[in-house]
């Protein structure tokens, strides 16, 4: 998708060892539902998103993150299922407002840093609603929040975070 694609659903693709398995930059109102996306560099790249819905795909492998939503409002992200990217889910980290997101009910599974993070960029990371996630043998936290106001954080589960060496992670961490 690129800039301003709206109303699209993009279902039941194979999407294999790509530099982003689906990059979506100032879209709106599309639906991405039932992919497989596999040893890419990134699972879901949102970058200034409206009103979409990401649920029921398969990540696994992804190089940097499996999401990364920077920018994007009224996202939802649920019932996804990642497995060994590097970091699970990254929200933020931007010079536009990334708020009112919602992850709710995504599996996250082994990794290699941050299960899910929340960042403060140069903009606002501000009300979003991280709940009923299972995040399980996160190299790093389990959630990370950053520089980040007014986020909703409930019901997780949190297993095992920190299985590196140094054992030096927690289940939430806020700084």
């Amino acid at each position: 998708l690129f800039t301003a694609s709206q109303y699209n659903s993009i279902v039941g693709n194979i999407l294999v060892s790509n530099s982003y398995g689906i990059y979506d930059n100032a879209c709106n109102y599309n639906t991405i539902t039932g992919n497989v996306i596999r040893n890419n560099g990134y699972g879901f790249y949102v970058s200034s998103g409206w009103r979409e819905v990401f649920t029921g795909n398969m990540v696994f492998t992804s190089t940097n993150y499996g999401v990364y939503l920077v920018g994007g409002q009224r996202i939802s992200i649920t019932g996804n299922h990642f497995y060994g990217d590097n970091w699970g889910i990254v929200i933020g980290n931007s010079a536009n407002a990334t708020k009112y997101n919602v992850i709710t009910g995504n599996t996250i599974a082994y990794p290699v840093g941050q299960g899910i993070a929340v960042y403060h960029g140069s903009g606002t990371t501000v009300s979003n609603v991280i709940s009923g996630n299972h995040i399980y043998g996160a190299g790093g936290h389990g959630i990370y929040l950053y520089g980040s106001s007014y986020n909703t954080i409930t019901g997780n589960a949190i297993d095992n975070a920190s299985r590196t060496t140094n054992n030096t992670s927690h289940s939430i961490y806020l700084s």
